[in-house]
């Protein structure tokens, strides 16, 4: 009869107890969809080699460490086989753009040097997809403060021209971007009336 509440005991503290207080032996690491970022720099800004043990918490932070590089739009751990052993799993990875050129059409009020002091992009960095509406809004800003106040920017990552890029991996993912400003009229104040007091 006690074993019975000991067996139930057991049965009930296992399924309370937060699963990820287990651990578990990396058998496997495979990486996939890197083309710059070798499979040794994936695994080790994870922390997750082959014959580690780890706890299912550490997941999370592997993506978090690896998305703050800035190398990769998405990151994701898909679960492999699952031994007594352990388990194999795969990091897959898509990395971000490569900036090859950067374009200005339809900028004929402010010349193209002050632009580039304002946005400061370099050829070779690379482009997280948040940052095309920082630039425009950067962008927009600018003429703004020079009184353009109905311009209207378009920002777009497109194919790059650049046709000598040194590492021939880097050629699908680097894009040229391409700024699109439509300045329209420079808003005058004609006049300000005060009322009241």
């Amino acid at each position: 009869m006690n074993t019975k509440y000991l067996l139930l005991f057991l049965l009930l503290l296992s399924i309370a107890v937060p699963q990820n207080s287990q651990e578990v032996k990396l058998l496997k690491v495979n990486v996939e969809g890197n083309i710059l970022s070798t499979d040794d720099m994936v695994r080790y800004t994870a922390g997750l080699r082959e014959g580690k043990t780890i706890k299912q918490g550490d997941f999370s932070r592997s993506v978090k460490r690896l998305w703050n590089l800035g190398m990769f739009k998405n990151v994701q751990i898909k679960l492999g086989e699952e031994t007594v052993e352990g388990i194999s799993i795969t990091i897959l990875v898509e990395e971000n753009p490569i900036l090859g050129e950067i374009r200005y059409e339809g900028n004929k009020k402010i010349k193209k040097s002050k632009i580039e002091e304002e946005i400061k992009l370099v050829s070779g960095q690379r482009i997280r997809p948040h940052q095309l509406d920082k630039f425009s809004q950067q962008l927009k800003d600018l003429y703004s403060n020079e009184g353009y106040l109905l311009t209207e920017i378009q920002v777009n990552l497109v194919e790059s021209s650049v046709e000598k890029i040194k590492n021939k991996k880097a050629q699908g993912i680097t894009k040229d971007i391409v700024f699109h400003i439509t300045e329209n009229k420079k808003v005058k104040i004609g006049k300000i009336s005060l009322e009241g007091n």
